[in-house]
């Protein structure tokens, strides 16, 4: 995407970065706006229609990025992705209704492990064909999302039984009134705020990452492409093969709280480094991390009905895509402040220490609403 904004605006890295951070604005601002919908939905027709129609719908966004030519049409694309990617608040509630109290760990760590080898293959893939042709990349995501969704017409199982489905009401689409429902329970209303703050930290990432290194190691899109193929097999391997036993052997809690601490360490780490390859070693940290979120779902669905999964996962996701409409814009216009060439001082991995200081607010709540009676 950096190189086709480039392209289509003739402008600089530091110029771009500000319109990636509107462009993520768009795009969370639909995603807040569709999750509780796609969620609430779900609720009421079962997870598989759903699941289906949106990656149906991200197939002909993806066409629709291919032929962009202005950053409108990318505006455009951005917006729908928004719209058909809030499924994601499905996808969790299908892992919710087919999980017992005890293997939720294992299958939220499974899903944390599938995000983790999209994230590998997708932007390598991506950057390697992104340095061919610009376009390449929208192509091939568009097979593949129409490839999913014939796939899941012919072998997706529903998982949400008619006696557990909710009536569908405009109510329950409202994502200030969706949040608003979960925050009667008091824990609950702190499970949001601190979800709310790690996620806005964790925003960094897809705000700035190709701005940051080209900017600061003057990485190609080739490069990029290996360093997000490299922390996505380390958060498979991660995820799939530890988060489990170190959630059994520490606990819930522990791993929550030793988890966001790790990543504080990682942030900061990230920030200050001065060395490229300084970020293969240091991305472990922020893997190891991020256990703490699978152990801290495994918790917080616990304490919701089976009939409102879809209903707090679409919260979730709204809370998710409310950081994704602040963190994008607070995040590039950080990295922009310090990356200009007037400026008094140059400083790209500011937006780093930013989502630590975030990361380490979310601590102390967390240590309280999993404090034991």
């Amino acid at each position: 995407m950096p190189k086709l904004m480039q392209e289509i605006t003739q402008e600089t890295i530091s110029d771009v970065a500000i319109y990636a951070g509107y462009m993520m604005f768009t795009f969370s601002f639909a995603q807040f706006i569709f999750s509780p919908i796609l969620g609430s939905l779900s609720d009421h027709y079962g997870r598989r229609p759903i699941l289906i129609l949106s990656l149906l719908g991200l197939g002909i966004d993806y066409i629709i990025l291919t032929f962009a030519n202005s950053l409108s049409w990318l505006f455009l694309g951005r917006i729908l992705t928004g719209i058909m990617g809030a499924s994601y608040t499905t996808a969790l509630a299908y892992i919710a209704d087919i999980s017992t109290l005890k293997t939720r760990p294992k299958n939220f760590g499974l899903v944390q492990a599938a995000t983790g080898l999209g994230f590998m293959i997708g932007p390598f893939i991506g950057g390697v064909l992104g340095d061919i042709n610009s376009r390449l990349p929208f192509i091939v995501a568009a097979i593949l999302a129409i490839s999913n969704a014939i796939y899941g017409v012919f072998f997706l199982p529903e998982s949400l039984a008619f006696n557990k489905r909710s009536r569908f009401t405009l109510k329950g689409i409202n994502p200030f009134s969706n949040i608003l429902y979960f925050t009667k329970n008091p824990k609950l209303t702190l499970v949001m705020v601190a979800y709310f703050l790690f996620h806005m930290g964790e925003s960094v990432f897809p705000s700035i990452w190709p701005f940051f290194t080209i900017e600061k190691f003057n990485w190609s899109l080739t490069m990029i492409g290996y360093s997000l193929g490299f922390f996505g097999f380390s958060l498979i391997v991660i995820q799939s093969l530890l988060a489990e036993p170190v959630i059994k052997l520490l606990g819930k809690r522990t791993t929550i709280l030793v988890g966001i601490t790790i990543t504080v360490i990682g942030y900061s780490a990230c920030g200050v480094t001065d060395r490229g390859w300084h970020m293969f070693p240091i991305s472990l940290l922020f893997e190891l991390g991020w256990l703490s979120m699978t152990a801290f779902l495994s918790l917080a669905v616990a304490m919701v009905p089976d009939n409102e999964q879809g209903k707090f996962q679409g919260a979730l996701a709204s809370l998710i895509s409310a950081t994704n409409i602040l963190g994008p814009l607070a995040m590039t216009q950080i990295f922009s402040y310090f990356t200009q060439d007037d400026k008094f001082y140059y400083f790209p991995g500011a937006p780093f220490l930013f989502a630590g200081l975030l990361a380490l607010l979310s601590l102390p709540i967390c240590y309280y609403w999993t404090k034991p009676k």
